[in-house]
């Protein structure tokens, strides 16, 4: 006779079906190009295959995928895509122009993020509320045609989507609804996170999506942005390019082989040169009037002296009767008005004459007021 135990055991098993564990995500990036007749052609696919067969019991991946999905990317997509696995970098710029595929670049790298990483947390962030719904719509639309989501898996509410691999994808708005309330991103543990039009989203935010890999040693944040003329992104630019753990990648408007070449010949025809070069070919075009360099991490500043000390606050205090930990000279212009921070560090050795000033920050503004070039400062 057979134990109530054993009854139970053979009940179950004829409940279990091994398949309904099984979840097939897999997925290759297949690299098109512009053909001759100006439509899109498959140029290669690349050989590795991301994700696999999840078994949901076991919580990992127990064998290679059977039924391998395709990402398609053109090239200037794929020059981000590569750095996917670099080890040198942490922070990495797509910037492109307004149709170029910016954003399609960094969900299709959320999309592979979450396949290689089953178990995991990532967050996808967008300046605001309107172009949140944009990312969701565009990463769901990858990942339900797929039949990679879980059941029951899309919460609206929450703004979370739930993947078959154990993986979940936060989405968050980075603006804030009042100071009182802080960053939405805060507190949030992310294993990797992709920010949609950057140039829209604060430099606090940013610092605060950062935060969010506390949990992985390997976080990495990949970002979308058009190229702006606000002094804050071009400063940012600045930054980055002069940043050995940050990376800019440019592509135009042009490498998108999926928009057809009349699209961007009427923006060229209808915009003015500036914003052309500017938004659609990628360059750094130097504002109206200007009639000084623009200031460049890479060339405007040296490397504050290691051995140094910074004395601003001394130096300032012996002049002024209060220690600032910035000097800032401004000329106010007509047209343009710009400032330049100042501080002060003395180099080994005795005597004034080992003091040397250092430019630290420039601001600069066009056809604002003085208020609003005291308030960036």
């Amino acid at each position: 006779m057979r134990s109530p135990r054993k009854v139970l055991i053979e009940r179950i098993r004829s409940l279990y079906n091994a398949d309904d564990t099984l979840a097939d995500l897999g997925a290759r990036v297949v690299v098109y190009r512009r053909g001759e007749n100006g439509k899109p052609e498959k140029l290669r696919a690349l050989p590795w295959v991301y994700g696999g067969k999840y078994d949901r019991s076991r919580g990992e991946y127990v064998g290679q995928s059977t039924n391998v999905k395709e990402l398609r990317v053109h090239e200037g997509q794929l020059r981000l895509l590569e750095l996917l696995d670099n080890p040198d970098a942490y922070r990495f710029l797509g910037l492109g122009s307004p149709g170029a595929g910016k954003t399609e670049a960094i969900i299709t790298i959320a999309v592979i993020l979450c396949l290689w990483h089953p178990n995991s947390i990532g967050g996808i962030v967008a300046p605001t509320h309107p172009r949140l719904k944009i990312v969701w719509k565009k990463f769901l639309k990858i990942v339900q045609a797929h039949g990679w989501v879980e059941p029951h898996g899309i919460h609206k509410a929450e703004g979370e989507i739930h993947l078959t691999n154990g993986t979940i994808v936060q989405f968050v708005s980075a603006k804030r609804q009042s100071e009182a309330t802080g960053s939405p991103v805060a507190g949030l543990d992310w294993w990797w996170a992709v920010e949609d039009e950057q140039q829209n989203i604060d430099d606090e935010s940013l610092l605060e999506v950062d935060a969010r890999g506390r949990v992985n040693a390997g976080f990495k944040v990949f970002s979308s942005a058009t190229n702006d003329g606000d002094h804050r992104f071009r400063m940012r630019l600045e930054e980055y390019r002069a940043n050995p753990e940050k990376r800019v990648v440019t592509f135009t408007g042009y490498e998108n082989c999926f928009t057809p070449l009349a699209h961007w010949e009427r923006l060229k025809r209808n915009w003015g040169a500036k914003d052309y070069e500017r938004r659609v070919m990628g360059r750094d075009v130097p504002e109206d009037g200007r009639i000084y360099p623009e200031f460049s991490y890479t060339d405007s500043v040296k490397p504050v002296p290691e051995l140094g000390t910074d004395i601003t606050q001394t130096v300032t205090h012996e002049h002024f009767g209060t220690a600032y930990k910035f000097v800032v000279g401004i000329d106010f212009g007509q047209m343009t008005s710009a400032a330049i921070v100042l501080r002060a560090y003395k180099a080994p050795g005795e005597g004034k004459s080992e003091r040397l000033w250092y430019a630290v920050d420039e601001f600069t503004s066009r056809d604002k007021t003085t208020e609003w070039l005291i308030a960036e400062i």
